[in-house]
């Protein structure tokens, strides 16, 4: 079936409202860049899904001490210090800096979103250090797993 128009009074079509296949579009234009704005949406999401899990996992290195603790005392087995606050501070301090790494990438993607909505619409492509800036972060993340790394092999040797 061929797309029609409807037309107005006046007997000119009415913008946006073709038929095709007996279907009737939207009476409300759409966005300009619709897919791009959609796709910039899309990965500014992804950005927020990565920081809110590594915020987690810092979350969870932070208090792991504490769970062990209290482990300990469920199957009545001694401390292995006698100050808990102080067991594993290597684990509070990778914790930390996973925290404070999911948290910059949560301020470093809203500025992403927000440069990317602006250019998607106009000719002109604005420079960016966003290169650095993802490197240094990556660099950062790298080096937090890597510190994860050594100090979980050093327990298990020790």
């Amino acid at each position: 079936m061929m797309s029609t128009r409807e037309k107005g009074t006046d007997g000119e079509p009415i913008p946006g409202r073709e038929q095709a296949d007996g279907l009737r579009a939207s009476p409300c234009p759409m966005r300009s860049n619709f897919r791009d704005h959609s796709a910039n949406e899309r990965t500014y999401l992804a950005w927020i899904r990565t920081s809110i899990g590594l915020m987690a996992f810092g979350f969870l290195l932070e208090k792991f001490t504490l769970f062990l603790d209290y482990l300990r005392l469920a199957l009545n087995q001694p401390a292995a210090t006698q100050e808990p606050a102080t067991q594993e501070p290597a684990t509070r301090l990778i914790g930390l800096a996973f925290l404070t790494l999911g948290a910059i990438m949560i301020g470093m993607a809203a500025l992403r979103y927000r440069l990317y909505a602006r250019q998607i619409d106009t000719p002109e492509l604005e420079k960016t250090n966003f290169i650095l800036l993802d490197t240094i972060l990556g660099a950062c993340l790298s080096g937090a797993g890597i510190l994860l790394g050594l100090y979980l092999a050093l327990r298990i040797a020790l």
